[in-house]
């Protein structure tokens, strides 16, 4: 199963030895978001149900270190082999 990039940020995150809860009370949004609902967000993006848009790398990159050159490859393969194979590789 290949490596997608919201499996990805899990792994750092968990790496990172955070929860989802503790990234979410990291997280500074604008305008302010409440802390669950930033949860659940991090949920959609770990899932690859939202999409992964450079200033949530940014954001995410305040929490826990992200190699972008590694998550570039990935969202490339991404792009390049469709959002129905990134589904069925789940």
């Amino acid at each position: 199963m290949p490596l997608t990039p919201g499996a990805y940020i899990k792994r750092k995150r968990e790496a990172a030895g955070l929860s989802i809860a503790d990234v979410a009370a990291r997280l500074a949004t604008e305008p302010r978001t409440a802390e669950h609902a930033r949860a659940e967000w991090i949920e959609l993006i770990e899932a690859d149900e939202t999409p992964l848009l450079f200033m949530t790398v940014v954001a995410l990159s305040t929490a826990f270190p992200i190699d972008m050159r590694e998550l570039v490859r990935l969202v490339t393969a991404q792009l390049r082999d469709g959002p129905a194979s990134v589904r069925e590789a789940r």
